[in-house]
C-alpha cells in the first residue's frame, strides 16, 4: 500500500504541474481525483495480469516488499509463496536467497 501511495503523490504532483503550465491555475480537485481513480484502478488490476510470467510477478512481490522494508531483505527474514493450479507452495529459503540475489544483480 505504500508503494501506492508514492505512486500517487508522484503522480498527483505531475498532473498538477501540468494542469498550472497549461492553465495558470490549480487543477480542480474534482478532476484530480477522477484522475488518480484511474491511476488506482489501473494499478491495482495489473497485479491480476493472466500474461505476467511466475518469475516476473515474484520480482514485482519482492522489489514491492523492498519499497516499505526496514533494514536488509534476506533468505531469513522473508517468505514467499506461489499460487497456482498445483496448488500453494512456499518458497525454500534458497530459492528466495537465488530471488534476492537476481534483484541486487
Amino acid at each position: 500500500m505504500f508503494c501506492l501511495c508514492r505512486v500517487l503523490v508522484r503522480h498527483a504532483r505531475k498532473l498538477a504541474q501540468q494542469y498550472y503550465l497549461m492553465y495558470h491555475e490549480e487543477i480542480p480537485t474534482a478532476q484530480l481525483v477522477q484522475k488518480l481513480s484511474g491511476v488506482v484502478q489501473e494499478y491495482t488490476q495489473s497485479g491480476y495480469n493472466e500474461s505476467l510470467e511466475l518469475e516476473d510477478a515474484i520480482h514485482t512481490a519482492i522489489l514491492t516488499l523492498k519499497e516499505s522494508f526496514e533494514g536488509q531483505m534476506t533468505e531469513d527474514n522473508i517468505e514467499l509463496g506461489v499460487c497456482n493450479e498445483q496448488g500453494f507452495r512456499r518458497l525454500t529459503p534458497a530459492e528466495v536467497k537465488d530471488y534476492l540475489a537476481s534483484i541486487v544483480s
